[in-house]
């Protein structure tokens, strides 16, 4: 699920979830921006981890990744 499904349904706001993960709140809009958009960022590999259990595994490490057969 993508990060910006899983904060959608949940009812989460931005800010609260940066400040749980420890960002800002502009590093989750990166992160939830489609990957066609120049700020588009996939989270260090120490923050991936804390998405994936902050969100008890419904958001993944390949969530962030765009594959072949997604294009």
């Amino acid at each position: 699920m993508k990060l910006v499904d899983y904060l959608r349904n949940n009812k989460i706001n931005t800010l609260d979830f940066a400040n749980e993960l420890g960002v800002s709140r502009q590093s989750i809009y990166n992160y939830i921006a489609d990957p066609s958009q120049p700020n588009h960022a996939i989270p260090r590999p120490h923050i991936l981890t804390k998405i994936v259990n902050m969100t008890q595994g419904e958001v993944t490490f390949k969530d962030f990744y765009v594959y072949e057969e997604d294009i």
